[in-house]
Parts: structure tokens; C-alpha cells; sequence
């Protein structure tokens, strides 16, 4: 038989102000693997790209709408969000692409592709200041893992009609050479 139960390890969660969000993470723990497109099989972890939100003063969770982003099929997380005031900003996955989460208007919008290739364990947060910027450092980088030290800041500034989405690649003080 199948065993089959959700872990919400590695996922994303924010508090909004009015709702507790939690999108991704590990999802389901399988024994039955699931043939994918040109013979990749997926067996175990199974990471998810869906999510929910909780409402405390209704006690009621609702369902999120699909994100525009690909399905993790490794059994690592590789996605990693960050809560803006205003939206969740996701970043990461085999495309190394992004969306961003309005829970007033219950709706994901895809963000600009950034300069930072697929990657695991990276870090991801909200730099605030006068521009907040959404910042993407480290991990583990290509198929081999290799360590990365590159960083990467996206500016969600579209959302107040300012200027439009944009990332800039970023380097660690000590490592900025190897990075220009």
C-alpha cells in the first residue's frame, strides 16, 4: 500500500497582517514513485507548489490559486519567498523563476527572470530602506551542487507604479571580483 502524508517542512509561510500564508515545502512522502515526461521518476518527497491561507478570526483555511511557477521535482525544496507588505515574493525552482502573491486580490503574477541560475539552499528575505528589495544569496548552484556566493536583489517597485521590475546582480564584499 501507499503511505501518504503532508509535511510542511521547508515550506513558506508569512503572516499578512489578516492571514497566516504557507505556500510550497516538502508536501507529500510517498512510497509509489510517478513516471514524469522522458523517464524521470519521482519517488519520496514529493515538493509541492501549492499553498493555502488561514484566517484566525474565521477559523478557515481557503486554497491558493495555482502559481505560475514549475513544480519542484527533486526531493529539496529549491523555492524560497519573501513578504514585501504587500505581496509574497517566491523565487527559485528548476526554472529559477518568481511570482508574486496578492492576498487581497488572491492572485500570482509572474516576476522579471533574474540573473541567478537554479540553486538549492539559498536564502531569501526583505531588505528594507528607503527601496526595499527582495534579496537571493548563496546555495548550492548547478547540477553538481557547486557553492555560490552570489547575490541577487529584485525590486518589487512595480506594484506602486513606480518604476518596472528589475534585479541587479549583488556580490559579497570579500568575493567581488570574482563576481564583476
Amino acid at each position: 500500500g501507499s503511505n501518504c502524508d503532508r509535511d510542511l517542512a521547508e515550506a513558506i509561510r508569512i503572516a499578512t497582517g489578516t492571514e497566516l500564508v504557507i505556500w510550497g515545502g516538502e508536501g507529500f512522502t510517498t512510497d509509489v514513485c510517478t513516471l514524469l515526461d522522458e523517464g524521470v521518476s519521482r519517488c519520496g518527497d514529493q515538493a509541492r507548489n501549492d499553498g493555502a491561507a488561514f484566517d484566525p478570526v474565521t477559523d478557515t483555511w481557503r486554497m491558493l490559486p495555482p502559481a505560475p511557477l514549475s513544480e519542484d521535482l527533486g526531493s529539496w525544496p529549491t523555492y524560497r519567498g519573501a513578504w514585501t507588505g504587500e505581496e509574497l515574493v517566491v523565487w527559485g525552482g528548476p526554472d529559477a523563476a518568481g511570482a508574486a502573491y496578492d492576498p487581497e486580490a488572491d492572485t500570482w503574477r509572474p516576476i522579471a527572470n533574474g540573473p541567478l541560475g537554479p540553486r538549492t539552499h539559498f536564502a531569501m528575505a526583505l531588505v528594507a530602506g528607503e527601496h526595499p528589495e527582495v534579496v537571493v544569496a548563496g546555495g548550492a548552484a548547478g547540477s553538481e551542487g557547486r557553492p555560490s556566493v552570489e547575490v541577487a536583489a529584485y525590486d518589487p517597485a512595480d506594484r506602486a507604479g513606480r518604476a518596472p521590475p528589475v534585479w541587479t546582480l549583488k556580490c559579497l564584499s570579500s568575493q567581488v571580483p570574482k563576481c564583476l
